[in-house]
């Protein structure tokens, strides 16, 4: 694909879409190709095809930059180059900006697809989890006694009690004796306060004793799940701030 040329003009802030804010997004750099679709049979017009780069990604869209967006509403075809893998979705524009870029929804992808974009997922989240856990103000080293239990769709039901090591606003880890792979889903209970939430795991560690470590996300954001404020973004631990004397 041919590299698109650069917009030189200041650039907006990120916007907020229905998405956004079910599903967390990552930063992901890819090319994409793009074509309109047509008709209720979902053909796809051979002409306005849009080269352009996704910069994040998540579970069910991502946001491409491009300075000529399909207006909110259309359905389009989309084809995704990461490295060396490709796949194709099918999607709806759900927010654009002239000049700037759009954000897709994926409506309908096939399962081998899909299994591109779970893998691309995993890497990302993993990557994403890594970065958080060295800015040390975003995480806090808290034992908090929770459950994990399986699926709903899970093949071999299971339960086990256990706690936090560290928590952070979009997951924790904590020490498990159930083998468990990347990518795998399961419920979390945070037994203080009986609230229930939908987990991926994202790094498996080695293993401590017959139990492994796991680093786990919320699949929803939720960052009132632990029930403690976490510091801001800009917050440097151990710092003081005071005023020199005269």
């Amino acid at each position: 694909m041919a590299d698109l040329p650069k917009d030189a003009s200041p650039k907006p802030p990120r916007p907020t879409f229905t998405d956004r804010r079910q599903h967390r997004r990552y930063e992901f750099t890819a090319a994409i190709e793009i074509a309109e679709s047509t008709g209720e049979d979902g053909e796809t017009r051979k002409a306005q095809r849009i080269e352009a780069r996704v910069s994040d990604l998540g579970k069910r869209g991502c946001f491409v930059n491009t300075p000529q967006p399909y207006p909110v509403g259309a359905t389009v075809t989309a084809r995704i180059t990461h490295a060396k893998d490709s796949c194709t979705v099918h999607a709806r524009v759900i927010f654009s900006l002239e000049g700037h870029g759009m954000g897709l929804m994926f409506t309908d992808a096939d399962p081998a697809q899909l299994r591109i974009l779970d893998g691309w997922l995993a890497a990302s989240r993993e990557a994403s989890w890594f970065a958080s856990t060295r800015r040390r103000s975003q995480r806090v080293v808290m034992k908090i006694p929770v459950k994990v239990f399986s699926s709903r769709d899970s093949a071999a039901a299971f339960e086990e009690d256990t706690h936090t090591l560290v928590i952070n606003a979009h997951g924790a880890s904590m020490l498990v004796s159930k083998p468990m792979r990347k990518g795998e889903q399961f419920l979390l209970r945070n037994l203080q306060t009986s609230a229930m939430q939908e987990c991926t795991v994202v790094h498996v560690g080695e293993a401590r004793q017959n139990r492994v470590e796991l680093a786990v996300e919320f699949l929803v954001p939720n960052p009132s799940f632990w029930q403690i404020s976490f510091p801001p973004v800009d917050w440097t631990p151990g710092t003081v701030h005071v005023k020199a004397k005269a």
